[in-house]
C-alpha cells in the first residue's frame, strides 16, 4: 500500500535487499566484535533497540565472509529453549538429532 503511494520500486528495509545495496554506516565497533567472533570461532549475541540496524548490519557483515570458509547458521526462532537451539544447529550442520523434546518425548523428526 505505502509502496505504491510513495512510488517505491520495492519494499524498503526488506530482507531481500542485496547486501551490496545496503547503506554503509560507520559501525567499526560492531564489525570489530563480529570479526573477533569469527576469528575465535565464537558464538555471539547481538542486542539493541528495535530499528537500530542489528539485522541489516549482520547481513552486511555475513555477506563479506568467504562462504567457502564459513558456514552461517541463521536461527529465526529464539524461543525454542536449549534443546530446540541445539536441534536446529544440528539440523543446519546436516546431523539428525536424536534427543527428545522438553517433554521427554522424541521429536517426530528424530524418529
Amino acid at each position: 500500500m505505502f509502496q505504491q503511494f510513495y512510488g517505491f520500486s520495492r519494499i524498503p528495509f526488506s530482507k531481500d535487499i542485496p547486501p551490496q545495496d545496503i547503506l554503509a554506516t560507520p559501525q567499526a565497533e560492531l564489525v570489530a566484535r563480529l570479526s573477533y567472533l569469527v576469528s575465535e570461532m565464537g558464538i555471539g549475541l547481538l542486542t539493541g533497540e528495535i530499528g537500530s540496524g542489528k539485522s541489516t548490519a549482520v547481513r552486511s557483515f555475513v555477506a563479506s565472509l568467504d562462504p567457502n570458509r564459513h558456514l552461517i547458521i541463521y536461527l529465526s526462532n529464539p524461543t525454542l529453549g536449549m534443546s530446540g537451539l541445539f536441534r536446529d544447529i544440528l539440523f543446519a550442520l546436516g546431523y539428525e538429532p536424536s534427543f527428545p523434546n522438553q517433554n521427554g518425548v522424541p521429536h517426530p523428526f528424530c524418529l
